[in-house]
């Protein structure tokens, strides 16, 4: 018996060490995949071809200024002799920052880029460089749609490929990363908060899942307006964790979700909420439309 349960014991072995390695391939080619067609778009399409990237690059520019623009705020397109053709030859109303009621914070990455390009006299590399690395945020949210899956389903790694591959394979996914837009950075915090706030659930909140679900809600809210209901969600997701696995009565066990979450939520709310006062005070609306 104790031969036979050997022999059983190491073909379970073996079965396991195939499976991950298919999942492995499998996830690998995934994000492989996804990497080789955004960077084919990162450079083939033309510089301010998507409609809007005239408007985030100038954005972009306006920070690197110290500057935080409003949607009336000319494109600063001096810097760059295409981008200054570009919004020579559009409406009126495209030659504005007509973006600047997004938050400021995946501006402040691309400016990296794009500054270092008008500094070296090569400005189409900046923004080239500007959108390989919004293609490497993507594939970081990739990697947490991964983590993610397996957390729901641990049992069911084909699962965790097939979850990757959908993300990926979006055509609106590939071209968004593949271009100076923030939406790349929006799908990677959100995934990232999704991840925290499901740990949480399962296995309880702990401090440093509290400040990094707060940390990275906060970041999402300066990303895109999108980001409050991420805000919403991970305090949502708070309160139910707290409820979930507090060792204590039932009015100590509320007063502990009430407090946690309200913690996640102000904090939240007071590194972003700023830019929201901005807008409503602006343009009337606290997402600037």
């Amino acid at each position: 018996m104790s031969g036979v349960g050997t022999v059983a014991l190491r073909r379970a072995r073996a079965l396991g060490r195939r499976r991950r390695t298919t999942v492995g391939v499998g996830l690998a080619g995934v994000l492989l995949t996804f990497a080789v067609l955004a960077t084919l778009q990162a450079f083939t399409i033309h510089p301010f071809h998507p409609p809007d990237e005239m408007s985030h690059v100038g954005y972009a520019l306006e920070v690197t200024r110290g500057e935080l623009p409003t949607v009336e705020t000319p494109i600063p397109a001096g810097e760059i002799p295409l981008l200054d053709k570009r919004v020579a030859n559009s409406r009126p109303a495209n030659r504005t920052v007509w973006t600047a009621n997004h938050p400021p914070l995946y501006y402040l990455a691309a400016a990296v880029p794009i500054r270092i390009g008008v500094a070296l006299d090569r400005p189409l590399g900046g923004i080239r460089a500007a959108r390989l690395l919004t293609i490497g945020i993507s594939l970081v949210g990739l990697a947490l749609v991964v983590l993610l899956a397996r957390e729901l389903v641990p049992a069911r790694p084909e699962l965790w490929v097939a979850a990757a591959g959908l993300a990926a394979l979006l055509p609106v996914q590939v071209l968004t990363s593949a271009v100076v837009y923030n939406d790349a950075l929006s799908f990677t915090l959100t995934a990232a908060v999704l991840l925290l706030v499901t740990r949480m659930l399962r296995w309880g909140p702990t401090p440093r899942r509290l400040v990094l679900v707060t940390v990275l809600a906060a970041a999402a809210a300066l990303t895109r307006a999108s980001g409050l209901v991420v805000v919403a969600v991970a305090t949502a997701a708070v309160v139910a964790a707290v409820w979930r696995h507090a060792d204590r009565p039932g009015r100590a066990r509320v007063l502990r979700a009430a407090g946690a979450a309200a913690a996640v939520a102000v904090t939240a709310l007071a590194a972003a909420g700023w830019f929201y006062l901005r807008n409503r005070q602006l343009y009337g609306s606290a997402t600037g439309t």
